[in-house]
């Protein structure tokens, strides 16, 4: 797979980000880069702080467009073969920009793109059903299941606390929240159906 990253105007992210892989700052994404020069440049500029961008390539969007900034930087990403993508600043800021930015994973996915989101608290992963999920060095980590548009089916899962088997997770429950990983190996089998898969970092940042 060929990775890349994306930076959002969410979360400033407390880690390291690696940008000696292909790296795409998301208009205000890229005040958290510290002036370090990036690949690409997506924005209509209405919240970046930096007088001048460093970056090889700038593209410059209209205020005025059908897309957010990051749906257009996913985009751009995929339209230029990246099919495993790391993605921060996904959380912080207005509710309503969280939501569409958890939608980026569903649109991702469904054009067959890897993505994982990068937050201070907790990594984000989804999967868009019949598909096994292996998580590693995961051991007393936090994992909670949060179907996305459907119902989803849990064939089987191994390295958690809390287990079930050939199960309906329903979206309106919250039966797959706080579950606890008790092997550093988890993995779960998912059948039909869409979700989100929380892991807690459980560590102060």
């Amino acid at each position: 797979m060929t990775k890349c990253n994306i930076v959002l105007n969410g979360e400033h992210y407390h880690g390291t980000i690696n940008t000696d892989i292909f790296t795409i700052a998301v208009d205000g994404g890229y005040n958290m880069l510290n002036n370090i020069e990036v690949d690409v440049f997506v924005g209509d500029g209405d919240s970046v702080n930096a007088k001048n961008i460093l970056a090889r390539k700038i593209v410059k969007l209209n205020p005025q467009k059908d897309m957010t900034d990051g749906e257009y930087a996913v985009d751009y990403a995929i339209e230029h073969g990246y099919t495993d993508i790391d993605i921060y600043g996904v959380d912080g800021g207005r509710l309503d920009h969280i939501f569409t930015n958890l939608n980026l994973f569903a649109r991702a996915t469904a054009k067959g793109v890897h993505i994982v989101g990068k937050c201070n608290s907790y990594d984000i992963y989804f999967t868009a059903g019949n598909e096994r999920v292996k998580l590693q060095n995961v051991n007393g980590r936090t994992i909670s299941l949060v179907p996305f548009d459907v119902n989803t089916h849990i064939m089987d899962m191994k390295g958690l606390y809390y287990k079930v088997s050939d199960f309906c997770l329903e979206r309106a429950s919250s039966r797959g929240i706080s579950n606890v990983a008790i092997s550093d190996d988890v993995t779960i089998d998912f059948g039909e159906g869409s979700c989100f898969i929380f892991v807690l970092s459980n560590r102060e940042e």
